[in-house]
């Protein structure tokens, strides 16, 4: 297999000031790359499982010792059992790996063995596998509830979830899936115990018991910057308010206040949205906050300049002994890449 090389960025921080110390990396993989439709990608252990959208490919890889050494595929392009097409979201538990494509949710052992499929038909918004079940928030408008939950072959167990985010429930009967998901949208997330729901546009954070029940809700708006109260603001003119739910197709002007979220240990960490809605323009900055899951506080975790042009889009997590390690995709001029990076704890 002739390998290439994917320079990928270890940044070291002290505490909280940031001391920056830059290693390259050697990441290798197989010949035809997956750098130009990464979807999403999770850390497993010593693993790294990334999803090629376009080339219909699961990547599971190997990383130790500076190195990320391609292992296998999980799953292969197709649309019978066992096979991916277009994969876009993948959730892990224990040795077992769910991936989301657009035919439904496929389950495999961690080394790759195919154990089962089912098609979904409720409109996806996000999902996660907790031990034996696949929690699915959809964007059905026809449903009362925001979360299925299916066991590993697709029967329905349970439903959950109220949709809260309407002053004309009538009105927003009306709407189709894509408005819906519009209100909706969001990430579920997992510590084992307890799922946690992030609503995208209203940044409300939902904790549930595995059976369903609703143990709180937290408001993060309130624990956030000026520039996500704004668009909160924008989202329920938008999305909320009667005079603009008659529109059935299109986007509303709304606006996201995060790009993607990761449990890990403790916490739960947000990739801010780039897009100022102060000012009007996309800025060039990394920006990642941590929600306590004991407390809810939230704090500024994160943040780095980017150059122009830079966008990123998915972020994974995962605690060290020696610190965290942070996986961020970033897409420029040059192409789609992955930094790595570390952030250190070292007492003062």
């Amino acid at each position: 297999m002739k390998n290439k090389k994917l320079s990928i960025l270890i940044l070291f921080f002290l505490n909280i000031s940031f001391a920056q110390n830059i290693n390259k990396i050697q990441f290798e993989y197989k010949d035809q790359g997956f750098y130009r439709s990464i979807t999403d990608f999770i850390i497993i252990n010593d693993k790294i499982i990334i999803c090629d959208f376009f080339r219909g490919r699961v990547y599971c890889y190997k990383y130790s010792n500076g190195r990320a050494v391609f292992l296998y595929e999980i799953g292969r392009p197709g649309q019978g059992p066992g096979d991916i097409e277009k994969p876009f979201a993948v959730s892990a538990y224990d040795d077992f790996i769910s991936i989301k494509d657009q035919q439904g949710i496929s389950t495999f052992k961690i080394d790759g063995q195919f154990l089962s499929k089912f098609r979904t038909f409720s409109p996806y918004i996000a999902f996660v596998l907790i031990k034996d079940k696949i929690y699915y928030l959809n964007a059905n408008m026809i449903s009362n509830f925001l979360i299925d939950v299916f066991d590993l072959n697709g029967k329905l167990c349970f439903q959950f979830g109220e949709k809260s985010f309407s002053q004309n429930r009538n009105e927003i009967d009306s709407l189709n899936s894509f408005r819906e998901f519009l209100i909706y949208g969001g990430f579920l997330l997992t510590d084992d115990n307890y799922l946690y729901y992030i609503n995208n546009r209203f940044g409300t954070l939902d904790k549930y018991s595995l059976s369903g029940k609703k143990i709180i809700t937290v408001n993060l708006i309130e624990k956030l910057d000026e520039n996500a109260k704004v668009k909160v603001n924008i989202n329920k003119n938008k999305l909320i308010k009667p005079q603009y739910l008659i529109l059935d197709k299109g986007r509303a002007g709304e606006k996201s206040l995060f790009m993607d979220a990761y449990i890990d240990s403790d916490y739960i960490y947000l990739l801010m949205d780039q897009y100022d809605a102060i000012y009007n323009k996309s800025t060039d900055l990394v920006d990642i906050k941590r929600v306590s899951i004991n407390n809810f506080k939230v704090s500024s975790f994160y943040s780095h300049k980017l150059y122009k042009k830079e966008r990123l889009s998915n972020i994974a997590v995962k605690s060290v002994n020696e610190g965290i390690l942070i996986l961020l995709d970033i897409d420029s001029e040059e192409g789609l890449n992955i930094y790595e990076i570390f952030l250190s704890k070292i007492d003062r």
